[in-house]
């Protein structure tokens, strides 16, 4: 659940980072990423903004990259290489977690059947 948390709150906030990128003040600029969308348009709303820049940044930070939504000018490829190293990141900190966590409880079951083993051979010696 932790991390899930993370996740969603880096790829909320990296999404609305690119989208102030493409629109500032509710009006999306000519020659950035939002015109390639097509969000330039009067009919756009602003959960079909807030879908595209998520999904932005999930291909992102995920390498997943499919090419339909990119950088078009050299603020906005600054700003992707910068996700992209963060994403890399994120998913190697997750990752780094998960196997330190996974290794603390086999450690946890070693060190208990360790003391298990020496109770058993107490009370055979003693008994």
């Amino acid at each position: 659940l932790k991390f899930t948390v993370l996740i969603s709150v880096c790829t909320h906030f990296v999404a609305c980072l690119w989208y102030i990128l493409g629109c500032q003040a509710g009006h999306c600029r000519e020659t950035t990423w939002a015109q390639v969308a097509q969000l330039t348009l009067p009919d756009s709303s602003n959960a079909v903004h807030y879908i595209n820049s998520i999904y932005w940044a999930v291909a992102t930070m995920t390498s997943t990259g499919y090419g339909d939504l990119s950088a078009t000018n050299v603020q906005e490829m600054l700003y992707a290489i910068v996700v992209m190293v963060v994403g890399k990141l994120l998913f190697g900190f997750i990752l780094g977690s998960i196997a330190s966590t996974l290794a603390n409880l086999e450690t946890q079951k070693v060190q208990f059947e360790e003391k298990l083993s020496a109770i058993k051979d107490y009370m055979k010696e003693n008994h």
